[in-house]
């Protein structure tokens, strides 16, 4: 079939996505074409590592459920899949929030795009890291070096 999935991905409306749901596939030949049947039984295959990007830098953070029901592997490979889905999005997000600092023109405007969704979309450590650099970024006035300290009397 010749399908462009980053194009349907394109045309969904944000509002009416409330989850993403991934899963294995297995691949099979049925004459000269190959079909993926969602088996829920693997690992998520790159490409479709790939399409969640997209999704998620097309319609913003969205929770994730890994779907895996038939040979269900150790807890810690369903860990692992769970947790590359987190830092995909951590890493979309805090570079689209980086990318919105950068364009800012104003101090007022800078400070808000900063935080803004951070908690909503459920990463308190980036949130922490751009306060701690913006904290860095911006110039604080000291006080005269002879205020600053007192001498004993």
């Amino acid at each position: 079939l010749q399908y462009d999935a980053r194009a349907f991905i394109d045309t969904l409306p944000a509002e009416a996505i409330g989850e993403i749901h991934l899963a294995g596939h297995a691949t099979n030949q049925v004459g000269t074409d190959t079909v993926l049947i969602d088996d829920h039984g693997s690992r998520v295959p790159p490409v479709v590592w790939t399409l969640y990007q997209h999704a998620i830098s097309q319609l913003g953070p969205r929770p994730t459920l890994i779907e895996w029901d038939t040979d269900v592997p150790v807890l810690d490979v369903l860990l692992g899949e769970a947790m590359w889905a987190d830092m995909l999005t951590a890493s979309i997000m805090f570079n689209q929030k980086q990318t919105a600092r950068q364009n800012a023109t104003t101090r007022a405007c800078w400070a808000s795009t900063l935080f803004e969704g951070e908690a909503r979309a459920g990463m308190p450590v980036l949130a922490a890291f751009a306060a701690a650099k913006a904290a860095r970024a911006t110039p604080v006035a000291s006080p005269p070096l002879k205020e600053r300290y007192h001498a004993a009397a």
